[in-house]
């Protein structure tokens, strides 16, 4: 049986948690501006949709993440009626998304098939009036929308290239009807609206084009801008029917912006400024590799690879603003045994390994010297203060360091998913691949294939290994649908669990330090606790269930005390609390913010202290009542 408070204790962390730090130099995909009364800035990442908030370059500046958002955006796009009409496009991985609220609530948009990749969003300048917006796909082409950007059709006719990184109006649509697509080919106009496309002779030795700038007065002087990938700027006077070179001192030109007084080149080298449409530049700020450009009222905002995101307001040079949490960290792990600070590391898929020495403040980053930036778990040795040692599930396989993650050996090649110490060091159990299960008793030298029992291809989502090297696997049995724990050792693996129709496949295992025989699972909103049985298996009773619709249990901490067993489980949106699995309650709400997961510190018997991963990477520490 369950047993759940209804009720919430007071928060588990009464002084609050405070901010540590994130790793720096988080960069989005795109960005974009609202004008206005109260100008703010819009940052597109993986993780969702920022906005700046705060007086651009005050103090009180920072970054909030708009927790409705859609993730994996590639694109941000802003209506210039925002005032007016509160539209807001993103484009994604996985399709366009609408707001019509200044982004507080979003929708999917209807496209003529699902999943496409959308990589630019422009409005028509005359939108307010005809409501099109036209987008540029990775794969399928033009999308064309005059429903303001809540519906879209294809529109390729004449149009031989997929891949459509850039889309631009003419100053002059309302009266030209006259549109520019850029492709990895070649480049393509439309006089008539986007109903069909008519190749231009742009130098295919140039391609691809990853940015254009349409001159505001192209009704007179019929001037474009085209930025290649490896082959400079290069600019037309004749409507794009001719081309030359700009003369931009940089190979690859990511981002193009024309203004009222000149124009701003976004490139590998830093940003390049000219103030006669091209006949002259000069850069103004030299950073390497500047992704993209944005301009408001009286400033501009660009994106500097590994740096974030700068701007400037034309009296002041451009410069960094705070750092914007929205990297793809997953994970967190603290050293044991730290003398002075907690030393902490944090990694993800495709953010590699971070390290912090002073208790998670400032980050440096280590995957440097890794053969793959993909970390989807890390161990650290419980004897780490002698012999650093560090292991790392990665993409490339099994990764072993002995000085802290400065040097990496690969112990295993394949695919990892999952690396663990036993709490006594003696073990360490890793998952390769989909199915395969190894076990080492030397550190990293030498592995052992697990025996495991069973026949169809399966998915280990978790792992754990007891002091005395027994191994608790669960796994997704994909053409069953059917998730299993088994329990034993090599060759003797007992199933303990079976749920059918499971579509959540995010587990987490606890296996207590202590002599104590129990040992806890959680399988998407529910809690089990196993007690064992005298033929060496257990059995198992759920003792918690999250009662709150599409809130499941991302991550477990568990740890004893001097009231017995304290379990804290992470649901992202709340921490539910429990002594013993007897009695559960809400131990800390997020309020809107989002949870990836907890640790505690390396003395916690002394400070009773919890780090807390935000989604992001915002790194947070609370002491616990």
């Amino acid at each position: 049986m369950t047993n759940q408070s209804s009720t919430q204790e007071p928060s588990i962390f009464p002084q609050g948690l405070v901010r540590l730090g994130t790793a720096r130099g988080s960069v989005p995909s795109s960005l974009a501006i609202i004008s206005g009364e109260y100008q703010s800035v819009l940052a597109g990442t993986t993780i969702g949709l920022f906005r700046s908030a705060g007086q651009l370059g005050s103090k009180d500046f920072k970054w909030a993440r708009i927790a409705s958002s859609p993730a994996d955006i590639l694109v941000v796009a802003v209506s210039p009626n925002i005032e007016d009409d509160g539209v807001l496009l993103v484009g994604t991985s996985n399709g366009i998304f609408w707001s019509g609220d200044g982004g507080s609530n979003w929708s999917p948009a209807r496209l003529p098939r699902e999943s496409l990749a959308v990589i630019t969003i422009k409005f028509s300048p005359n939108f307010s009036s005809d409501g099109i917006v036209v987008a540029g796909t990775l794969s399928d082409g033009i999308l064309y929308s005059d429903r303001g950007g809540k519906s879209w059709i294809s529109r390729n006719f004449g149009l031989e290239d997929g891949a459509v990184f850039e889309v631009a109006f003419s100053p002059e649509f309302k009266c030209d009807t006259t549109l520019f697509a850029a492709t990895d080919k070649s480049m393509y106009y439309s006089y008539n609206g986007a109903l069909a496309w008519k190749y231009l002779g742009f130098p295919s030795q140039a391609t691809p084009i990853l940015s254009l700038a349409i001159s505001p007065a192209f009704r007179h002087n019929r001037t474009i801008y085209a930025g290649t990938e490896e082959s400079g700027l290069f600019c037309s006077v004749d409507g794009g029917e001719h081309w030359a070179s700009a003369g931009v001192p940089a190979a690859c030109i990511n981002s193009l912006l024309a203004t009222p007084v000149g124009l701003l080149a976004a490139t590998d080298l830093g940003i390049f400024e000219s103030l006669n449409f091209g006949d002259n530049w000069t850069c103004v700020l030299a950073e390497s590799t500047v992704l993209n450009l944005c301009e408001g009222y009286g400033f501009s905002c660009a994106s500097v690879s590994g740096q974030g995101v700068w701007m400037t307001d034309k009296l002041m040079a451009w410069h960094p603003l705070p750092d914007l949490a929205a990297r793809a960290v997953v994970g967190i792990a603290v050293a044991p045994q730290a003398e002075v600070a907690d030393e902490v590391f944090m990694f993800g898929p495709t953010e590699g390994l971070w390290w912090s020495n002073d208790g998670g403040c400032a980050w440096v980053d280590i995957g440097g010297g890794m053969p793959s930036l993909g970390v989807s778990n890390l161990a650290i040795s419980p004897y780490y203060a002698n012999n650093r040692m560090v292991a790392a599930a990665t993409s490339s396989g099994i990764l072993i360091s002995n000085d802290a993650g400065r040097n990496w050996i690969v112990s295993v090649s394949g695919c990892a998913d999952s690396i663990i110490f036993s709490e006594n060091g003696k073990y360490l159990a890793a998952s390769i691949g989909v199915d395969r299960v190894v076990v080492s008793a030397d550190l990293g030298l030498t592995w052992v294939n697990v025996l495991v029992p069973w026949d169809s291809e399966v998915k280990i989502l978790s792992l754990a290994v007891s002091n005395t090297g027994q191994l608790y696997i669960a796994c997704f049995i994909s053409v069953l649908g059917v998730l299993e724990i088994w329990q034993g050792i090599s060759g003797n693996l007992k199933r303990v669990l079976s749920e059918q129709h499971y579509e959540n496949h995010a587990v987490e295992l606890y296996i207590p330090a202590s002599h104590d025989p129990y040992w806890y699972a959680s399988l998407g909103n529910r809690v089990f606790k196993f007690d064992p049985l005298s033929d060496n298996r257990s059995v198992a009773t759920a003792v918690f269930d999250v009662k709150v619709r599409d809130e499941n249990i991302i991550s477990m901490l568990g740890f004893n005390s001097a009231d017995g067993l304290i379990l804290l489980v992470n649901t992202g949106r709340n921490i539910y609390k429990s002594i013993d699995a007897i009695v559960w309650s809400i131990a800390y709400d997020f309020a809107g913010e989002k949870c990836i997961a907890l640790t505690h510190s390396s003395k916690y018997s002394a400070d009773a202290s919890i780090f807390v991963l935000m989604l992001g990477g915002l790194i947070c520490k609370g002491v616990i009542a």
